[in-house]
């Protein structure tokens, strides 16, 4: 008879690894023999932070890297109420939702019907932009739009609403082991950071024009409600089907819980991710980050926190991912200018210089000259950028584009 307290973690089609619960709750995480004939010893096979080897995980890395994969509060005890455990349960939730999770695990008992590599769109339940509202004003109590049939985790605070859109463009509920393809962000809820939806997208569009790598977002409404769609970068088609891309956030990778996302509670530092990157990914992924760092000072993003960098494992290596939730929160007057992240030791957004911009990246190994011209390059930019995303989208709030321009003032 199969252990309940046991649970299968699927890469790729193949079962890679499995999580234990013992009596006293304690979890462990283990690589299943059949891989060590796959991959070299110490490869990240499913996080950087549990490196393959011949041993079990203890408690604290396992649960590290698991809770990652879940929501926070509130709609981490929203979900553990419908599913009667109790919020700290990481492995019951995970029994509950781990069928879809960021990147390309799938987290099942291991009596579960083996998980395809690709998935069929049509297993998906289409909805019209009605459902889709109707759904999104539930999502308090229906946190990611967990229910009829749809079980899936994402990690983050913010409400937001996982779909599939579908190759005729409808929408669909992500059931029948489909993978959502779009993550949909409704307005902050807390009534002291208004037009939210807005301002990232914004800022998203206006990365996007100065010439980062982002996330394709559309502003979208459904009955009056406006929504900021994410396309996933952890998915792709191909051939028809739905494929899952292997990814892990800044805390997953370096083994930190998600209380400590931000370096000033302990969480990841730039440094960190960068030295990630020289090991396994590439020059320009060092330059990527180096481009996010300057823009996020430039929008007067703070909360550019351990959660909101992620690595995409890919065959040829691991490399930055897109941008994809860059937000003025500078332009909010009570949100604090404290970063997620220190630059060169500074702790807030208002008293960054270029240089120091420049300074931090050389400790990541980027040569002087290429860290000057790839800051002062795009601070060039970015005047022309703000004006084509204001002819493009219009003014969405003033106090926004003054914050922008006032940063942007700072730096150059």
């Amino acid at each position: 008879m199969v252990s309940t307290d046991s649970l299968a973690i699927w890469l790729e089609g193949e079962p890679v690894a499995r999580v234990e619960r013992n009596s006293q709750g304690r979890l462990s995480f283990t690589y299943l023999d059949s891989i060590f004939d796959r991959f070299n010893p110490g490869a990240p096979v499913v996080s950087l932070s549990l490196p393959l080897v011949r041993k079990s995980y203890p408690n604290a890395l396992t649960k590290y890297f698991l809770d990652n994969l879940l929501p926070e509060e509130p709609a981490r005890s929203t979900l553990a109420a419908r599913f009667r455990l109790d919020p700290s349960d990481t492995f019951g939730l995970l029994s509950e939702l781990g069928k879809e999770c960021a990147g390309a695990l799938v987290i099942q008992h291991l009596d579960d019907q083996s998980p395809l590599v690709g998935a069929d769109p049509s297993l998906a339940t289409p909805v019209d932009d009605k459902t889709v509202a109707s759904h999104l004003q539930a999502l308090p109590q229906s946190p990611l739009g967990v229910g009829n049939g749809v079980r899936i985790s994402l990690a983050g605070a913010q409400n937001k609403l996982l779909l599939t859109r579908l190759e005729d463009g409808r929408w669909a509920l992500p059931t029948g082991g489909v993978p959502s393809t779009h993550i949909l962000k409704p307005p902050i809820t807390d009534q002291r950071f208004p037009f939210s939806v807005d301002n990232k997208y914004f800022c998203m569009r206006l990365a996007s024009n100065t010439g980062l790598a982002v996330a394709e977002v559309e502003r979208l409404e459904f009955d009056d409600i406006p929504v900021l769609a994410i396309k996933r970068f952890d998915r792709r088609g191909e051939d028809g089907r739905l494929i899952r891309i292997h990814q892990e956030d800044a805390c997953q990778a370096i083994g930190i819980p998600v209380t400590h996302k931000y370096q000033a509670n302990g969480g990841p530092s730039l440094k960190q991710i960068a030295r990630i990157l020289s090991e396994y990914g590439t020059h320009d992924d060092l330059i990527s980050l180096l481009e996010l760092v300057t823009f996020n000072v430039a929008i007067g993003n703070c909360d550019a926190h351990g959660k909101n960098f992620t690595l995409v494992h890919l065959p040829e290596g691991i490399r930055l991912a897109p941008g994809y939730d860059l937000m003025s929160t500078l332009c909010y007057a009570q949100h604090d200018k404290q970063m997620g992240m220190f630059i060169d030791g500074i702790q807030t957004v208002d008293r960054v210089r270029p240089e120091r911009i420049i300074k931090e990246a050389t400790g990541w190994g980027i040569r002087q000259h290429n860290a000057e011209e790839t800051v002062y390059t795009l601070l060039e930019r970015l005047p022309e950028s703000v004006a084509a995303t204001i002819n493009d989208l219009g003014t969405p709030n003033e106090a926004l584009i003054r914050t922008i321009d006032s940063q942007i003032g700072l730096l150059t």
